[in-house]
């Protein structure tokens, strides 16, 4: 969990706590926060007639920073499988306030489990995904070892 990381981890787990998520759902962008619940998210959920999510970006691996076109290619990616697996999603980006990142585009999935979610997160190389479930705090869920 995210309270056990290292001090290698500290200052990723911080920015990840810290970034503001976004879902392009309607007019207004859902803003998600790390350990907190959203009612819009919950009716979100339940007009897909869903109980799970993740939001999950193939932008950068492993906190490495690449180029326009790379991280383009592995978006385009990122939606070929998802299309492949056939689950709805949504356009979301990932927004470092602080402005020290670009924003990173990523999917809202909509009805994955934990284990799918996490494995699709270690497929685009991502040290952390978001996921959660109807009523419940968002979640940051590492993929790396943190210790």
């Amino acid at each position: 969990m995210a309270q056990n990381t290292s001090a290698k981890f500290a200052s990723l787990d911080q920015a990840y706590q810290k970034t503001l998520y976004e879902v392009f759902a309607s007019e207004a962008p859902l803003q998600l926060r790390v350990n907190s619940r959203n009612t819009a998210l919950d009716r979100l959920l339940q007009q897909y007639q869903v109980t799970t999510w993740a939001l999950i970006t193939a932008h950068n691996p492993y906190s490495q920073q690449l180029g326009l076109h790379q991280n383009y290619q592995r978006h385009q990616a990122l939606i070929t499988t998802l299309q492949a697996i056939g689950l709805p999603t949504l356009p979301a980006v990932g927004r470092d306030e602080s402005g020290q990142w670009p924003p990173e585009k990523s999917l809202f999935i909509l009805g994955i489990s934990r284990p799918n979610a996490m494995d699709l997160g270690r497929q685009f190389a991502q040290n952390a995904i978001l996921y959660g479930a109807l009523a419940q705090p968002i979640e940051l869920l590492w993929l790396v070892d943190t210790a």
